[in-house]
């Protein structure tokens, strides 16, 4: 949470950089934000049961959590194609928040958390930053912010701010600190040696039956 929280702190202070102003948004409704919060909360579920869920769940026990990983987030990532304004790095950035809600789902065991960053990350956006998420503008945000500049590769243009370098960074700085966070994990410890001790033991197992 804390690297979490660095890392979108950082990434909108350098956003903020080239803004030319920052008001109060005056159609800023308290209503309509909570009413918002409970649709972004109930798209970032509906995503992660379906890519951290049950397929997630099948192909780390088949093939490993690092190939579950891999290919939930490409599948995540080409699900996003047809939004307004996708463009390679809006592809790209889906792919690395998929590696990251992964991350936290084999460090925590717990589908919740990455149920909680994509919400959070969303929210995020969309309520402090006037930014669009994934090509769609999700509810008047709090602040208005205008720039007399704003370059395109960096923060992505209609699709948002999802859809630049500046996202891939930030996203690239939490798939490092989630690597370190797996590494030190009970859980992935778990995982890996239950698999480990599955591949000796069928590989015994072939012995035995070769000898017999």
């Amino acid at each position: 949470l804390a690297a979490t929280t660095a890392a979108s702190l950082i990434f909108a202070l350098f956003y903020l950089f080239y803004a030319e102003t920052a008001s109060v948004n005056p159609s800023f409704s308290v209503g309509g934000s909570l009413v918002a919060l409970a649709i972004v909360f109930i798209s970032a579920a509906s995503e992660e049961l379906i890519f951290r869920g049950p397929i997630f769940q099948a192909l780390a026990s088949r093939w490993g959590v690092v190939v579950a990983a891999i290919a939930t987030s490409l599948f995540f990532s080409l699900a996003h194609y047809f939004n307004s304004g996708a463009s390679f790095w809006g592809l790209f950035n889906a792919f690395l928040a998929g590696l990251i809600f992964s991350a936290a789902l084999a460090t925590t065991s717990s589908l919740w958390s990455p149920i909680f960053l994509h919400f959070l990350w969303n929210y995020f956006l969309a309520l402090f930053l006037d930014a669009n998420v994934s090509g769609s503008r999700l509810f008047e945000p709090l602040f208005k912010i205008s720039f007399s500049r704003k370059p395109k590769i960096l923060f992505g243009g209609e699709y948002g701010l999802e859809g630049g370098i500046a996202a891939s960074i930030a996203l690239a700085v939490l798939i490092a600190a989630f690597l370190k966070l797996a590494e030190e994990s009970p859980t992935t410890r778990a995982a890996s040696f239950k698999r480990d001790f599955a591949i000796s033991q069928a590989k015994l197992d072939l012995i035995n039956e070769r000898n017999n």
